[in-house]
This record gives C-alpha cells, structure tokens and sequence, in this order.
C-alpha cells in the first residue's frame, strides 16, 4: 500500500491501494480522524489544495469525512500556495493543516501533506501512528464495503467550513515585514522609485503563486511585472514544464527568453504549489544566470544579516543558520563571519524547521534555514519553506542594490569574491523498473562498502554515514578510524564523502520518487578550479555507476 510517511501521502493518481485515489484518501483521513480522537478528542483541521487535477475533489473529501467524523474541517475557498496553509494553523490554533499537492512532481503525482500544530510538517512518531490507524481503518464497513474499492461516497458529506478571508492579507503583511531597512527620507524616496522602475519577470509555472504573488508586489509600489503569458494560468498538465521543477533549467527558459525580450532586472519562478522559489539574474553583458538553490540561499543569508544590522539589531552566536546535510557551505561561511552560529539537519524542512522549538527552548534563535533544493524558511510565522516570500525579498534586495548603482548580480558576485567560490553540480540516477527502489539501495549500499578513495585529484578524509550516525577518519596513510553514534541526527539513508581538495560527495535515494540522488559540491578561489573539480568528478562517479552495473 502506498506508504504514509512523515510527508504524508504522494504518489501516482492510479487505482488500488499503491496509488493516490479516493480510496487511499479516505483511508489516511480516518486514520487522521482516529489520531485526533486518540490525542485530543475532536480536532480542528484546515485544508489547502493545489492547481493539479483532482486536488480539489480530495480537499473535499477529506475534509467531509471529517466533519461526518466530528472534527472541524476549514478549508479554503480557491487553490492556494502551501506556504499560505502552514501560516494559517498556529493564528487559526488548528491541531492539523492538511494540503493536497505534489510540489514540483510531473501531473501524473498527487499528494496528502499533514502539518502539526505547530505548523511543521508531522514527525515519525505521529505519521507512524496514523499508518497504525489506516490499517485498521481498513475495515470500516461505514465507509469501504472492503479494503480493495473506492470509499463508498452514495451518503452526501457534510461540507467544511471556509476559511477566513483575513488569513492571506495577515500573512502578506507579514512577508512585508522580512524586509526591514532603516532609510532617510532621501533613501525611501530612491527606494520607492527603484521598487516602481524595477523589471520583473516572474512564472507560477501554471501553478497558484501568480494570485497571490503578484498583489503582493503590487502592494510594495513594483510596478513593472510581467508575467510569462503560456504559464500564467493555472493548469494541471502543465505543459511548458512537464517536470515543474523550479531547479531544472528546462523550467525557467520561458521566463528567461521574455526577461530577454524587455530587458528585465530579474527573473523570479515560484513551483506549482509556490514553496519553492527559483532566481536568474543577468551580467554585466546581458547573458542569463540562473542561480543554485545553494547560491540563492547564501545571497538571501547576506540581504537577511544586511537587514539585522540596517535595524541595529546585534547577531550573535544565539543566532542560527541552519541548513541541510546536503546544502553546501556558501551559507554557512557568510554566517559564520557575521557571528552567527550554524547547524546542520537532515534534508526535508520538517527537519529544518524542526530546530524552531529545539533552539527556543535553549534561548536560541532560528534566523533563516534553506536547502540546496531551492527552499527557504525564515522565522517564524511559516515553518516550511516559502516561495513566496523568497521572491518577494530577492525583488526588495534588487530594488535596494540599484539605489547605489548596483545590480543583484554584482552584489553576489561580491560575496563570492569575499567568501569562496562554491559550485555545486548534483545530478540524479532515475530508476522506474519494478526492482528500482531495490537496484537504487544496492548502489548506496556500494558506495559505503567500496567508497571512492579518490576524485577529481582529491583523497578521502571521512565518511559520514547518516544510517547508523558514524564517522570514518582517513588518514595519510590510507589508515582510517570510525567513531560510531556521532552524528547526533535521526537516522537516514545519507552518505557523504569529504576530500582534501574542497570537494564534497553526498549520496541519498530520493524519499518521494523512484530516484538516487548525488550532490556535488567544490568551493575554490576561482569559479573556473571549481566547475573543472566538479566536471572531472561527476565524470568519475558516473564511470564508476557504469562499472557497478
């Protein structure tokens, strides 16, 4: 059956019980409803759905079933971004927030994402606790004559309720507020015409940014906005981006060909469901950039410490930037050199932002966590990563930089000439066979068990192996020494190899599609040493796959 985990469901829309249809649908929902019953009675739930084809029909039924159950079902009247559901549950003092989306996965995916009430995606105990449930759920006569057919909707379900129409200006004014900057009135005076004569080009890439981002610029005196007219409307087939996935160049070339066409300042892409946001700026010459989700989270590191200290605000080492396993460290040094503290979580934000309450209750302080896969979080009113947001304060900071004669592109380029230059070049194995998942685990299993002692020049000097917490020292002699228990995180299927020439390795089977993923990353004094580092590497390690088969 198709596994609920701590992101909830995602899976093809296809019959039976290995895809996401009405039936597991109800499924999970009454092992949610029984959840509820078990931790606190009747429940307050508020759902959310996307642009993608059945989003909607789910929304409703689940939503329905958990009214005929007892519960308080909310839900929003028309799609909407997910970073807008994850806001909505702490100020609405909901117990779950539950939104129907597959991010950036092809049309054919659907899924069942749960939040918990503190606005972070559930834990493994409770998505476990839920599985328990769906499994004995299974036999609820009052909804599934068995457990291989559809649910048995012929009774009419009560209709949820609609969510308050306040939610989404309180929370547009509450990305408004990221950006803080102390101005004299000659300043504010040149702000606000750079804001009005700023070019923007932006895509929802047929998703539901578009309804709420643009307003939002709109508001901020951005006057100048063009919208890529063949991904404006929301539409499920997507069929500019068949892989709507902000990271891949394929996703943006619209955007970039008509930021090409009016001279535009900037190109800003929020996926599907706007949690992720993807950046392109232009040169010197007029040639077309598109930034990592590495680089664009150590530039927005940057505007953010920039904006601390515009407000006088002191940053100190109770300040934390955290970041995932896999994010490289371009981040990690800006903050480090501005007196932050920085640490490490594994991938997914429900591990980023699952250090909110941790450092709260150490008297710390989350000042901005991201991740290499183009998401950004930032504190503290969504718990998860905000696509949304992330554009709107990229657009501020471009805004801001050409008051004094520069350009977003310059700037960053400043902070790689200050700090490193790091690149990273992660590519993806996609294995669809009936045995992938097993042929994707050997390979993984390969690397720990014959790891590659050199690449590109550069020799081994650890292993950190996220599944049993180890670490292995290599030392010059070849010798190495392995400290088990270390790596104080939850266990994940994650290795990753360290070498003394500034070149990392990190490979991990995907955790929502039949794919193992390798990152790739170099930080050099040029950013010529550090693509040829990552060239020769990856043409290593795709020889090696080649070998293993």
């Amino acid at each position: 059956m198709i596994k609920f985990g701590t992101a909830g469901l995602r899976g093809l829309m296809q019959p039976g019980e290995d895809g996401l249809n009405d039936y597991t649908v109800a499924l999970a929902t009454l092992g949610i409803s029984r959840y509820l019953k078990q931790t606190c009675g009747k429940g307050k739930i508020i759902f959310a759905y996307d642009t993608r084809h059945h989003s909607r029909e789910y929304a409703y039924l689940a939503a329905g079933i958990l009214q005929k159950e007892g519960h308080q079902a909310l839900i929003f009247p028309s799609y909407a971004p997910t970073p807008i559901l994850a806001y909505s549950i702490r100020p609405l003092h909901a117990d779950l927030g539950i939104v129907l989306t597959a991010s950036h996965n092809p049309k054919e995916y659907n899924g069942y994402k749960v939040y918990g009430s503190d606005g972070i995606q559930i834990n493994e105990a409770t998505a476990a606790q839920i599985a328990s449930n769906m499994e004995e759920e299974k036999y609820n006569t009052a909804y599934f004559i068995n457990s291989a057919c559809l649910p048995n909707l012929s009774a009419e379900l009560p209709a949820p309720e609609t969510i308050t129409p306040a939610i989404v200006p309180s929370y547009i004014h509450d990305i408004q507020s990221l950006w803080q900057r102390k101005m004299n009135e000659e300043e504010t005076c040149k702000m606000a015409a750079a804001q009005h004569n700023l070019k923007i080009v932006y895509t929802p890439v047929h998703g539901t940014g578009a309804a709420y981002f643009l307003p939002l610029l709109q508001h901020s005196s951005f006057a100048d906005i063009i919208i890529v007219k063949e991904q404006a409307e929301p539409d499920p087939d997507f069929p500019t981006a068949p892989k709507p996935n902000p990271e891949y160049p394929e996703v943006l070339l619209p955007a970039i060909k008509q930021a090409e066409a009016v001279n535009a300042d900037i190109v800003l892409v929020t996926d599907p469901d706007a949690d992720r946001c993807a950046l392109a700026l232009p040169d010197t010459a007029g040639e077309w950039h598109q930034l990592s989700g590495n680089e664009t989270g150590a530039l927005l590191s940057a505007i953010l410490i920039d904006n601390a200290r515009s407000c006088q605000r002191r940053l100190n080492s109770d300040d934390y930037l955290v970041k995932s396993v896999v994010t490289d460290d371009f981040g990690a040094a800006i903050a480090k050199a501005n007196g932050l503290s920085v640490c490490e979580s594994l991938t997914g934000f429900k591990n980023i932002c699952g250090t909110i309450p941790k450092l709260r209750a150490q008297g710390k302080r989350y000042f901005f966590g991201y991740e290499e896969s183009v998401g950004y979080s930032y504190p503290d009113f969504v718990r998860d990563k905000d696509g949304l947001a992330s554009c709107y304060l990229l657009a501020m900071a471009a805004a801001y930089v050409s008051t004094n004669g520069c350009t977003l592109w310059q700037y960053f380029n400043d902070l790689q000439k200050r700090y490193g230059y790091y690149v990273s070049a992660p590519f993806n194995i996609v294995n669809t066979a009936s045995d992938g998942n097993e042929q994707i685990q050997k390979t993984v299993n390969e690397f720990r068990t014959n790891s590659p002692l050199l690449l590109a020049g550069g020799k081994l000097l650890q292993i950190s192996d996220y599944l049993d917490g180890s670490i292995k020292i290599f030392a010059q002699d070849g010798t190495s020494v392995q400290q088990k228990d270390v790596l104080k995180l939850p266990k994940q299927n994650l290795v990753k190899f360290f070498y003394d020439n500034n070149l990392t390795l990190s490979v991990r089977p995907s955790g929502t599609e039949p794919k193992l993923k390798f990152y790739l990353d170099a930080c050099a004094s040029t950013r010529e040493t550090a693509v040829e580092l990552l060239q020769k590497a990856g043409n290593e390690i795709r020889n090696l796959l080649k070998q293993q088969k």
